[in-house]
């Protein structure tokens, strides 16, 4: 193994900072690339020598660049020739490698496989650059409607930077014959002569001066930005010429040939005759009239190595050509926009984009006006006195400059590429913010990232408004790790892509951003997934979620009628937010499939489906989760009020943790409707968990109160007809539910009578079950159910199959079975007027210190201190304190055993219960003072109060402590 001319050449090409450990020849030191590759370990180098391997390749998840002696010629790229034979993908990557990984001067050719002919990335992030992928294919395979193959003939699911390449004469039975699932940077490359199927499709990325033509068919469904391109053909979009060159896409500065609807036509697009030099023969070269020539924007050329497929540097004159080539123009070494001849003219570093290493590339710096010479710290930017366009400050400044916008309005589109502060004169400022305003002109999102840029990139004090995309119509984030703070972002639309295929909008205030997220005010913003905040899994701390609203679906197609009003898909912590009347048309009102930590959040008025249903084919589905929907992870100490959904009112198939809640006042509403799934007359929904319904995981500690599940009733000429309503606490849960409060939750009744004839008429009311649960079959342990209220059985619970322990059943109501029906026999708990047997079930006033009023805990005399029975997984109280509060082998009444309820029983200074801590608790304990109070029996003392504090069997010192203790 050595290093010799061909590394040197390859490290000045990738400009890598990765100090590379080995270098790996290909045939020398091993005669497949595979062997050299099993050698490797990360960082290390494999450099092929020119010839044709017949093999396919797996990176293993490894991080090595992997090359061709010289990547920038093409003839040594054609002659590097990695050929399978048809015997599989070319090239795979395990979808762990980062960008540290390369790919770089080698033709891939004749794969053959159902996904990623040519390379299947399995949603890898390494790079592709400078290789020529031609004559690999996708082919069919079906296995059932939602699982066949045949997809990305060229390149499969690479998200990436894939650059400098061409990719050609690939083919795709299915969709993608050239890329799809390409979700990084696409930029300079061409692509041409693929076939068979659309040659672009979902590539959600940055999609920059490609020349994209000469393909079967065109692009489709990407939903990123799109700018400075060549397109030929767009296909299959049944809105008016909705395309990758419209603002239905975003594309700016592109060119398409063939007829375009000019209403449509986005800022610097064209259409005509390119102008390429011998487009029969395979030149897509630009002749000197072509009208792509210096007609591209240039703020969209970044990287940090722009070139074009000749290696040519990128802006030559005036502007930036449309298309993978720039006309005129010379070589460019370190692909810093200048030719090496002007670098020559300038004394600047050919071998070096930063000559002077302060953070901006030499060209950037000339059209600044700085030395690109001479070191230079950041002095930071005003909009509009030193440049009057924020994109113009945000492309000319130094890497964690701030740009600071004055209040106005500025009527732009931002791409961000670096680590800028970009932000407002005064980020905490409410009415400076409000006069500080990005406005996108509903064209595409107000600011898109390139997606590389960290924690020390900001946005803040801005007003972002308008912006319309179909991912983060206020900013597309594409994975950026910036942060977000302080902003208003409202009235912004994420839209719906393809309204025949049902591609929903995701995001329309905040889309793909990882950073933290944290005070802004986020409203009035619509999306079918997420309004709001969507796909974001950074911390998102301290905002307002107000006020943002789904948009419909067409119900011809199999979509849902929106998702997530607030947030969808956010995967980090959710903390200290204010979630509050957000509407989602199906599911998740607030919230919907956030899998992180959501702590310490107010949920507050969501609502879950207006109508509280949508179809799905000839199915009708009813909304879930007013407050969250299939949340999995941590959810602890949020308030969830006055939500509404079909089911699930509060919560929704939330599977995680459910621990410390305030769950009160949410609702379960059912319709009635006629004219769907062939339901003769009128059909009424089943109504079901109006604070948690189908919620499997540990719930624990929560107060789940004055929830309502509320069915509705209806009348045709068939008759009244009423639906059913299960569960006003909760629904379907079958975790294990342990020390919570439920208290105070009621079905609704409700009659409807329809006259037919005098003295005729036929009556039906709603029927159900369940005040607190119903269809609850996991473990119920130390719960206090009290005062809830069921309509026909089970006013506690109903048809709960799982052990019961340790309960209280008290004050419930139903006409039948009023604590408990067809429930699993339950031991060691206070049931109300209980017959029905069972271990140590006893019926006895609870002796609770406040019921009026709502206080639950138990008095010193209550028969349910030390009456539960031992469960090793419950080992504190709904107020944290440890259970039994003092452990003895022999019980006496004094908090040394398990009791029965949510609270655990524990001495208190307040010993006359009084509700303070006053001279009269000093002179009841000064007369129990030396008192001897009997063991394993209940304890009682010369006042009958419980002044026997630590259970020892005399009132004494340690008691007297403990008492004032309880005074401070």
């Amino acid at each position: 193994m050595r290093r010799g001319i061909a590394s040197s050449i390859l490290s000045t090409l990738l400009d890598a900072s990765l100090a590379h450990s080995a270098t790996l020849e290909v045939p020398t030191d091993f005669t497949t690339i595979q062997a050299a590759i099993d050698s490797a370990t990360h960082g290390d180098e494999i450099v092929v020598a020119t010839g044709t391997y017949h093999e396919t390749i797996h990176f293993q998840g490894k991080n090595i660049h992997l090359a061709s002696t010289n990547p920038r010629d093409w003839t040594v790229v054609e002659a590097t020739i990695i050929d399978a034979s048809q015997m599989g993908s070319v090239v795979t990557f395990s979808g762990s490698e980062t960008q540290e990984c390369v790919l770089a001067g080698l033709t891939i050719r004749s794969g053959s496989a159902t996904e990623g002919g040519g390379v299947n990335g399995n949603g890898s992030k390494a790079m592709l650059e400078w290789n020529s992928i031609t004559e690999n294919e996708a082919h069919y395979v079906f296995r059932d409607p939602s699982d066949f193959k045949g997809m990305g003939g060229g390149v499969f699911d690479v998200d990436g930077v894939i650059r400098n390449c061409r990719i050609h004469r690939n083919r795709a039975e299915v969709s993608g014959s050239g890329l799809i699932y390409c979700d990084g940077l696409v930029q300079n490359n061409l692509v041409t002569q693929n076939d068979l199927s659309v040659v672009l499709r979902f590539c959600d990325g940055l999609i920059l001066n490609n020349t994209i033509v000469r393909n079967a068919a065109g692009i489709e469904d990407c939903r990123g930005l799109i700018a400075n391109c060549i397109v030929e053909s767009v296909v299959e979009s049944t809105l008016p010429i909705h395309s990758c060159i419209i603002d239905v896409f975003g594309c700016w500065g592109c060119f398409r040939q063939g007829g375009i609807d000019t209403e449509k036509v986005d800022v610097g697009n064209i259409r005509g005759d390119p102008g390429f030099v011998d487009e029969i023969n395979g030149d897509y070269r630009l002749t000197s009239t072509s009208p792509c020539i210096d007609s591209g924007n240039p703020f969209y050329v970044v990287g940090d190595f722009i070139v074009d497929l000749d290696g040519k540097a990128r802006s030559w004159d005036a502007s930036v050509d449309m298309g993978c080539y720039e006309f005129g123009s010379l070589y460019d070494t370190d692909g810093d926009l200048l030719t090496d001849a002007q670098e020559e003219v300038h004394e600047t570093n050919p071998q070096k984009r930063d000559t002077d290493g302060d953070g901006l590339i030499d060209t950037l710096e000339f059209w600044r006006g700085t030395d690109p010479l001479v070191f230079d710290e950041p002095t930071g930017l005003l909009v509009p006195e030193d440049y009057p366009f924020v994109s113009q400050a945000v492309y000319l400044a130094y890497p964690t400059e701030e740009i600071i916008v004055q209040p106005g309005t500025y009527t732009e589109n931002i791409l961000i590429s670096k680590d800028v502060v970009l932000t407002g004169s005064d980020p905490l400022d409410p009415q400076v913010v409000a006069a500080t305003v990005l406005d996108g002109s509903r064209t595409r999102s107000v600011i898109t990232f390139l997606g590389n840029e960290s924690p020390a990139c900001r946005v803040t004090g801005l007003t972002l408004t308008r912006g319309s995309h179909a991912r983060g119509g206020g900013i597309n984030g594409n994975g950026t790790q910036a942060t977000i703070a302080e902003n208003r972002i409202v009235d912004n639309v994420a839209y719906q892509l393809e309204p025949t295929r049902g591609y929903g909008g995701q995001g329309g205030g905040i889309h793909g951003v990882n950073g933290t997220i944290s005070g802004n005010f986020i409203s009035e913003n619509h999306a079918h997934y997420g309004c709001g905040v969507a796909y974001c899994n950074g911390d998102i701390v301290e905002n307002r979620i107000e006020g943002n609203e789904t948009l419909p679906f067409h119900f011809y197609v199999n979509f849902p009628a929106g998702i997530g009003g607030g947030l969808y898909r956010c995967g980090g912590s959710i903390l200290g937010n204010e979630i509050v009347d957000n509407i989602a048309g199906g599911h998740g009102g607030g919230l919907a499939h956030c899998s992180g930590m959501i702590l310490d959040n107010r949920i507050f008025g969501n609502r879950a489906g207006p109508s509280r249903f949508y179809v799905i084919g000839e199915e009708i589905t009813l909304s879930g989760g007013g407050g969250l929907f299939d949340c999995d992870g941590d959810i602890v100490s949020n308030e969830i009020r006055i939500n509404l959904a079909a089911n699930g009112g509060g919560l929704g198939d939330c599977d995680g943790f459910i621990y410390g809640n305030r769950i009160e006042e949410n609702t379960s509403e059912g319709r009635c409707r006629s004219g769907y799934t062939g339901a003769v007359g009128i059909y009424c929904d089943t109504a079901l968990g109006g604070g948690l319904q189908n919620c499997d995981g540990v719930i624990e500690r929560n107060r789940i109160i004055k929830n309502f599940v509320a069915a509705e009733c209806g009348g045709t000429s068939f008759g009244p007809k009423c639906g059913e309503s299960f569960g006003a606490g909760l629904e379907g849960c079958d975790g294990t539910i342990a020390n919570n409060v439920i208290s105070d939750n009621r079905l609704k009744k409700k009659c409807v009578t329809q006259h037919f004839f005098p003295n005729v008429s036929w009556t039906d009311c709603i029927e159900g079950e369940g005040g607190a649960l119903s269809a609850c079959n996991g473990s119920i342990y130390n719960n206090t159910l009290i005062g809830n209220e069921s309509l026909d059985a089970g006013g506690g619970i109903s048809n709960c199959s799982g052990t019961i322990q340790n309960c209280i059943f008290w004050l419930n109501s139903a006409t039948e079975d009023a604590q408990i029906h067809n429930s699993s026999l339950p031991d060691h708990s206070l049931i109300q007027d209980w017959s029905g047997g069972g271990i140590e079930n006893i019926d006895l006033d609870p002796m609770f210190v406040d019921l009026a009023n709502g206080d639950f805990h138990l008095r010193h005399d209550s028969p349910c201190i030390d009456s539960g029975v031992f469960i090793a997984s419950v080992t504190d109280d709904y107020e944290g304190n440890p259970r039994p509060f003092k452990w003895s082998t022999q019980y006496g009444g004094d908090g040394s055993g398990y009791d029965m309820g949510a609270y655990e029983f524990r001495p208190t200074s307040d010993v006359d219960y009084d509700g303070k801590v006053g001279a009269l608790d000093l002179i009841v304990f000064q007369y129990d003072w030396g008192a001897v109070s009997g063991l394993g029996e209940k304890i009682y003392t010369p006042s009958g109060m419980a002044t026997d504090m630590d259970g020892n069997g005399v009132v004494d010192t340690r008691d007297l402590l403990w008492f004032l203790e309880g005074i401070k």
